[in-house]
């Protein structure tokens, strides 16, 4: 509709326009007759007025249309502007019925209804539908109530009945003993000690087991001078410690319950003082080894120790040294107790022999007991105890008291070895000492 009002009023221009034309004409007419001699007044007004008649005729049908007449002065102002901005303006208004031939039925198809279809697509019931999602019944249904098959765990059934597995329990079978079960198993999937800490000397039909600072190296020259089958290799570094040693657990089980129960072997256990061993490690693998190396490397035996906080600054001390070692969970090998280490409990040792000043005598009388011939030793080990004794009391006349502390760390050695923690020696050396 709103086309159909702005062809009206476009046209209800055009014939306001026309009548606009005539107007002026028409004052160019009169002006001309007034411009003529005075004599010729009446003549000319006559021929205006002819002239007047004749263009007035023909006014018929426009003379209908006075409603869409418009005042000069609007005209041609409105022809001025922008035609675009023609709007519904008061031509269309006043015009009560819009002219048959104008309103052209494409007009109305121009007229795109379909454009408020769009507003379907405003209120898409569509986009509602999410809000099924919101009430998800099915996961409030969420098998969450399954935990009820959790609470009814098929787990019940294998309860604590399985362990009817315990049926092989680590332990002695029916008939045997202790030493019996250890012996067939003694290197089995929780090898004993002994497995490693035992060697085998078959030429002299011996086995032997020292802790480290036992005098591990003399003892071991003297079995490796006594047998035909050792070997140290020509690169080695460590001299014998490295020479080709069968060690316990090489042994097949068999050959390991003979030796374990045969009469023909002799088997020794080489123990050493438990304050001279523990003031030999002290001096050789904390003094000498923080004074000779600005890092401790792994392979030196105090690297075990920085673990647990050990620092050469902190703990070189002999007292700083021995608070340290009472706080530590697990010693290495050269602090290790010797009796746990060579199992003294249950490996079948026939001779035990202190490592101390009478230490080549016992070598002496053990070649005569083995029925070898006594191999020369480099150097007697009387002098070695001799200044061990003397560094010993050096130490501890100022700090006694370290000595029954150190004492108490290796209780199972005092238990187990005679002779390992005696100490009235040494304490009257050192009163001595004091007394000067």
């Amino acid at each position: 509709m709103k086309i159909v009002r702005l062809i009206i009023g476009v046209d209800a221009i055009l014939i306001s326009w026309i009548l606009f034309l005539m107007c002026i004409s028409k004052d160019a007419d009169l002006k001309l007759s007034f411009n003529d001699s005075s004599n010729g007044v009446n003549k000319n007004i006559k021929r205006t007025a002819e002239a007047k008649e004749t263009v007035r005729a023909p006014e018929p049908e426009p003379e209908e249309e006075k409603p869409y007449q418009v005042t000069r002065k609007e005209v041609p102002k409105f022809f001025r502007s922008n035609s675009d901005r023609i709007k519904s303006s008061s031509f269309a208004e006043k015009k009560d019925e819009p002219p048959k031939s104008v309103a052209p039925p494409p007009v109305v198809e121009a007229e795109p209804v379909a454009l408020e279809a769009p507003i379907i697509e405003e209120t898409p019931v569509a986009v509602e539908a999410p809000v099924v999602e919101e009430a998800p019944v099915v996961e409030e249904v969420t098998v969450e109530e399954a935990p009820v098959v959790e609470e009814a765990p098929a787990e019940e059934a294998p309860v604590e009945e399985a362990p009817v597995e315990e049926a092989p329990v680590d332990g002695p079978k029916d008939g045997q003993t202790e030493l019996e079960y250890w012996q067939e198993n003694v290197c089995g999937e929780v090898p004993d000690s002994i497995c490693h800490e035992v060697f085998v000397v078959s030429d002299a039909k011996a086995t032997f087991c020292s802790a480290a600072k036992v005098a591990s190296t003399t003892t071991k020259t003297y079995f490796y001078n006594l047998s035909n089958e050792l070997v140290i290799p020509e690169n080695a570094m460590f001299g014998v410690h490295e020479a080709n040693w069968i060690r316990f657990h090489m042994l097949d089980s068999e050959a390991r319950k003979y030796l374990l129960t045969t009469d023909e072997y002799t088997h020794i256990f080489f123990w050493k003082h438990v304050l001279e061993r523990f003031v030999s490690g002290y001096l050789d693998k904390v003094v000498h080894d923080c004074e000779e190396n600005d890092v401790l490397e792994p392979h030196l035996a105090i690297y075990h120790y920085i673990q647990f906080g050990f620092t050469c600054e902190d703990h070189k001390d002999i007292e700083s040294f021995v608070s340290f070692m009472e706080s530590v969970p697990s010693f290495e090998g050269h602090f290790h107790a010797q009796a746990p280490l060579c199992t003294l409990d249950k490996y079948p040792f026939t001779d035990m022999i202190s490592a101390d000043e009478t230490l080549s005598e016992s070598l002496e009388k053990l070649s005569t007991k083995l029925g070898v011939e006594h191999p020369l030793e480099e150097k007697k080990s009387s002098s070695h105890s001799t200044k061990a004794k003397a560094k010993m009391v050096a130490l501890f006349k100022d700090k006694p008291e370290l000595i029954q502390r150190i004492l108490d760390m290796f209780k199972v050695d005092c238990d187990n070895i005679p002779g390992a923690c005696d100490v009235d020696e040494l304490m009257t050396a050192i009163e001595e000492e004091n007394t000067v």
